[in-house]
């Protein structure tokens, strides 16, 4: 029904140029902008447990989410680079399932890297270890402070002017769903500031819920 009422603003506008230059005119799209992004993500969080999963070439697959985010790193001025090991092993994952949460820790990195005006650097990075594989994504960002640290994966939890807190949430339900974990590592400490993503999924074949086989 919002995107509906939406459309009709949209229409009105088209109709009646003038009343786009009222400032309540533009508050009223503004807010209702950030309820349907809201929506989106409640949305997201919700069925971030409805997988349906499929054999991935893990290679392939970071390869093309790296081409899927690039331009935008490069629009806000980021060393973008990708890492992976010859070695990555077939998973069995939910494409676009997993793709949402590796773009979440993404731009949640990108926003990271606002405080700083050069050098700001992003690596997403894979390695296969044993019987699992990791995937990271690391940022020279100014790290997160200390007092976030226990809450940030949490639903709603948010010190950003304009979030929502379920970006984080979202990465970390889907990642449990597929059997695997969110975790992370960060510093504060000048000069050597980061924080680093790390998903850690079984290397294993899942069933249709997500689960690892008994």
């Amino acid at each position: 029904p919002l995107t509906l009422v939406y459309s009709s603003l949209q229409l009105m506008e088209k109709e009646q140029p003038l009343i786009g230059t009222s400032p309540l005119w533009t508050q009223i799209k503004y807010d209702l902008e950030d309820t349907l992004r809201l929506l989106a993500d409640l949305s997201s969080l919700n069925n971030s447990g409805t997988l349906q999963p499929e054999p991935l070439d893990l290679q392939k697959f970071l390869g093309e989410t790296a081409a899927s985010c690039r331009s935008f790193l490069q629009q806000h001025k980021i060393f973008f680079t990708l890492q992976t090991g010859a070695d990555l092993p077939m998973i069995s994952a939910d494409r676009r399932r997993l793709k949402e949460a590796l773009l979440n820790l993404i731009h949640n990195a990108a926003d990271a890297l606002s405080c700083k005006e050069e050098n700001r650097r992003l690596i997403l990075a894979a390695a296969a270890c044993r019987d699992f594989v990791q995937i990271h994504v690391r940022d020279n960002g100014c790290g997160i402070p200390a007092e976030y640290r226990g809450s940030i994966l949490e639903p709603f939890v948010t010190h950003k002017p304009n979030g929502t807190g379920l970006g984080l949430a979202i990465a970390k339900s889907i990642v449990s769903h597929h059997g695997g974990a969110l975790s992370f590592t960060t510093s504060t400490d000048i000069p050597e500031t980061f924080t680093d993503f790390c998903i850690t999924l079984p290397a294993g074949v899942l069933h249709s819920e997500g689960k690892e086989p008994a």
